[in-house]
């Protein structure tokens, strides 16, 4: 969901802000408590903040986060890495 939209959206800007990977947990909904999916994306520890901003923003406006976040609730954050 967020590493292909924001894969699509860095090839079509031309962005090269190596490599990105996107880790999902999924708890499904309970009485009294909504679905969730808690998300931790890592980022190049080069990339400005201004570029990790914009790279954020569009992941939220990915489709499926926009259809699913009117019925469950998303815990976000950027963990910044050094290249191996």
């Amino acid at each position: 969901m967020y590493g292909h939209h924001v894969g699509d959206v860095r090839r079509r800007k031309g962005w090269d802000v190596g490599p990105v990977e996107v880790d999902v947990e999924y708890s499904p909904a309970e009485r009294g408590c909504p679905t969730r999916f808690s998300l931790v994306v890592r980022l190049p520890d080069a990339l400005p903040q201004e570029q990790i901003d914009r790279l954020m923003a569009i992941a939220a406006k990915c489709p499926v986060h926009r259809t699913l976040d009117g019925e469950v609730m998303f815990d976000e954050r950027v963990e910044i890495v050094s290249p191996v």
